[in-house]
């Protein structure tokens, strides 16, 4: 099994979710009880969503540099962006009194109410979604993505054929999964080849390519 067969959501494990809220047992303890994870599909056969294999990368990535994953984030990433506001982080509690952080919101009988503010707390599975960031930051985001993996000063961040790799299909994708996650639901035409590349979805909408 490759990083590459992680992130692109092929190992054929079932798909298990993010759990919130949960005591923090490490990197290394939380990628030893995957093995009990079930299997679902022949390996590289399916493509089948799964946020807890997202963790394993980012402790891969911890153990060839020897920093934490968050720090590996804000430093390597956010700061070389100039996302000044954003932050990679699992102990993160926003409150009604705190401007920085949005409150978690959901429909209920047709109001929107407060949800729970443990979806913050991610813990060992930080990789798949610990980013915390403004509209103005994620704005720098899309533009680093636009420009192929540039920084605003045109800094090469990430080498341009490892770019190219990151965004190209990787994985077709079922009727079924499209449907799942409203993959085509907002465009009055329906888009075609949606596919999955490491961490990026994507397909064809009109002739143009879509990401």
């Amino acid at each position: 099994m490759t990083i590459k067969d992680l992130l692109s959501h092929r190992t054929g494990l079932s798909d298990s979710d993010v759990y919130t809220d949960e005591q923090k047992i490490g990197s290394a303890e939380f990628l030893k009880r995957l093995q009990y994870l079930p299997t679902l599909s022949p390996f590289r056969e399916s493509w089948i969503y799964n946020n807890l294999l997202y963790a394993v990368a980012g402790h891969v990535a911890q153990v060839k540099t020897g920093q934490p994953y968050e720090n590996l984030v804000n430093s390597k990433i956010l700061a070389a962006l100039g996302m000044s506001t954003a932050s990679c982080g699992t102990e993160i509690y926003p409150t009604s009194s705190q401007t920085n952080y949005a409150l978690p919101y959901h429909l209920k009988n047709g109001k929107l109410v407060v949800g729970d503010s443990r979806i913050y707390q991610i813990g060992d599975v930080a990789p798949a979604g610990c980013l915390i960031a403004s509209a103005e930051d994620l704005g720098k985001w899309v533009q680093f993505m636009a420009s192929g993996g540039k920084t605003a000063n045109q800094v090469q961040l990430i080498h341009p054929d490892l770019f190219k790799e990151i965004t190209k299909p990787q994985m077709l994708l079922d009727d079924w999964s499209v449907s799942r996650f409203s993959l085509d639901s907002d465009y009055p035409v329906s888009a075609s080849g949606t596919w999955y590349g490491l961490g990026w979805y994507g397909g064809d909408y009109r002739g143009h390519k879509r990401l």
